[in-house]
């Protein structure tokens, strides 16, 4: 069961060790485990009680649903532990209202990397799918293993003073109350990977033209660049989780709405086949050759014709990981594709003149809100 409501959906984003997720009631266990450890309070105000820890995971959630960002759970993508959060947030005590990307780990995740392979991800999104022009950190003085991140992360302090500021809620005397600040601004991660400011990463249009789409009568579509149509995959997943996660065994198995002879467990084997399909053509892409027969038979009808048959055999558990799996697969394809070959025409025969984009956005931003309805109850 997740904390987060059903209308708050929140992005994955994956890393080649970590995925950084919702927050879920399975992990407030774990949590308060960190949060009471002695050598993680060492560097906070002290350890919290269990319902101290519960207390701030709701902040954490509220925050998702007030912003549109927060902090994620970060789970070890091998077994699925969970090692604590990292992301963006506005603390309330801070010596200005800029966006913070902040991390706690437990102590078994120390040591590995994983605080900075995260929070590079955390950076990336707040860059590309935010826009946002700067973030900053704040730590103790003391704190030498958060500084490191900071620096790995490109941050920077601007004065040579010992210290930045003293944290308004540590008494005086307190030994973690001198406090530091180190600062990105866009432009410097852009530099950092060999990019301009002029290069947008915001949400802009790649492209705007008239598409005849075969699922549909002509109409006007948009081709995303790539932040912009990751952000947006995303975004309408989120609903077909959201939905998806208030349906019980019973629910799935039911009659879709507005789909006749299929179940709302059929719809969702509908979504993942989609979703593998974008995923199997831009690996196709990258590996150079075709992903389907060159003989250049496609028939919609005939592919949900065997989407329904292979579905009508599965259990709805299958169908639901499935469909998530299926998910995970296409960003991932997405993200480890280079802007040009996501927008070249043509990259393969039955394409025609399309960017693969279209095809990948067709499949997804397009898709998903479709089927929404048919999963409602």
């Amino acid at each position: 069961m997740h904390l987060m409501d059903d209308q708050t959906p929140v992005p994955r984003l994956r890393t080649d060790r970590l995925l950084l997720r919702e927050w879920r009631r399975g992990d407030l266990e774990p949590f308060a485990q960190l949060n009471a450890d002695p050598a993680v309070a060492e560097l906070l105000a002290g350890p919290l009680p269990r319902e101290e820890s519960d207390a701030l995971a709701g902040r954490i959630v509220a925050g998702w649903r007030e912003r549109g960002y927060g902090l994620w759970a970060v789970e070890r993508i091998e077994e699925g532990m969970f090692l604590g959060f990292t992301g963006l947030s506005l603390p309330r005590w801070a010596p200005e209202p800029s966006v913070e990307i902040g991390w706690r780990l437990a102590r078994h995740a120390w040591g590995h990397g994983y605080a900075t392979e995260a929070a590079r991800t955390a950076v990336r999104f707040a860059f590309e799918d935010l826009a946002l022009d700067a973030l900053v950190s704040y730590t103790a003085v003391t704190n030498a293993r958060s500084r490191r991140v900071m620096e790995r992360l490109g941050m920077h302090r601007d004065r040579p003073e010992p210290f930045d500021f003293l944290h308004p809620r540590l008494p005086e005397g307190h030994p973690l109350r001198e406090h530091v600040t180190y600062r990105l601004s866009r432009a410097e991660w852009l530099a950092s990977l060999g990019r301009s400011r002029d290069e947008h990463l915001g949400p802009s249009l790649h492209l705007d033209r008239i598409h005849d789409d075969p699922r549909s009568r002509s109409v006007q579509t948009v081709v995303m660049d790539k932040p912009t149509l990751l952000r947006e995959m995303r975004r309408t997943h989120g609903d077909i989780e959201s939905v998806s996660a208030t349906l019980d065994v019973a629910a799935l198995l039911a009659p879709a709405p507005g789909m006749d002879g299929w179940t709302r467990k059929d719809v969702l084997a509908h979504v993942e086949w989609w979703s593998d399909h974008s995923a199997r053509v831009v690996t196709a892409l990258l590996e150079g050759h075709e992903p389907y027969d060159a003989n250049g038979s496609w028939d919609i009808d005939v592919h949900n014709a065997r989407i329904l048959e292979e579905s009508r055999a599965r259990d709805a558990a299958d169908v639901r990981s499935g469909e998530a799996a299926a998910f995970e697969r296409v960003l991932a394809a997405v993200e480890a594709a280079p802007p040009d070959a996501l927008f070249t025409a043509g990259r393969f025969a039955w394409l025609g003149d399309d960017p693969l984009a279209e095809l990948v956005a067709s499949d997804t931003t397009r898709h998903y809100p479709e089927h929404v309805p048919h999963l409602a109850r």
